[in-house]
């Protein structure tokens, strides 16, 4: 995962492009994956989809179906920057997205990505409430205000984010994937010169 570089330096004087912010639903999360009850987590299995080509021949690849399991851990940190590590797949820490200055509510964000090759199970350890991005195409991205009683499966091929969170400190999620993880990213900022934003309400 590439991250950001220097959000907090960043100008929001230019193109901010507001995204909207719902609860989440059974049915507006439909097509988007399901949501998955805390003691469901282990017997729940990552979805598995060989639709990769090789540009040479053609051919479908096949992927392994294997599975990786480990903490994803969020927090904030002093300058309003939402910080993210996800251990299944040794991401390292990177930045998700920034509290607009002078506005606790507002977030603002660049980056998405999708699996094209598997799905994602994200839980949050303590049913702590959180928010996930997500679109089936890059034009339908919502934000989605979880409760926090469930964890949430997101669909090979649908856009996402880490989990936001919207108060101080720090939140672990129970997180398993497609160990292969292919990342598909679109960066709002360097490939269409804007940035994207929702107001958590």
């Amino acid at each position: 995962m590439s991250g950001y570089v220097n959000l907090k330096n960043i100008n929001y004087n230019g193109t901010i492009e507001e995204i909207p912010c719902i609860d989440a639903t059974k049915k507006v999360l439909e097509g988007l994956g399901e949501l998955v009850p805390p003691d469901q987590f282990d017997s729940t299995k990552i979805i598995f989809r060989n639709i990769l080509k090789d540009p040479q021949t053609n051919r479908t690849i096949i992927i392994p179906e294997k599975e990786t399991e480990g903490n994803f851990d969020v927090w904030e940190g002093r300058t309003g920057i939402i910080h993210a590590e996800n251990k299944a797949v040794e991401s390292g820490r990177y930045s998700v997205a920034h509290q607009y200055p002078k506005d606790r509510y507002k977030f603002v964000f660049r980056e998405v990505n999708y699996h094209p090759e598997g799905s994602q199970l994200i839980m949050p350890s303590d049913s702590d409430p959180f928010i996930l991005i997500l679109g089936d195409t890059l034009k339908n991205l919502k934000a989605y205000s979880f409760d926090g009683s469930h964890g949430f499966h997101i669909y090979p091929g649908v856009w996402h984010q880490p989990p936001i969170i919207h108060y101080s400190g720090r939140v672990t999620f129970r997180n398993k994937q497609a160990a292969t993880h292919l990342c598909v990213l679109y960066d709002s900022l360097k490939e269409d010169n804007k940035l994207l934003s929702f107001s958590y309400v």
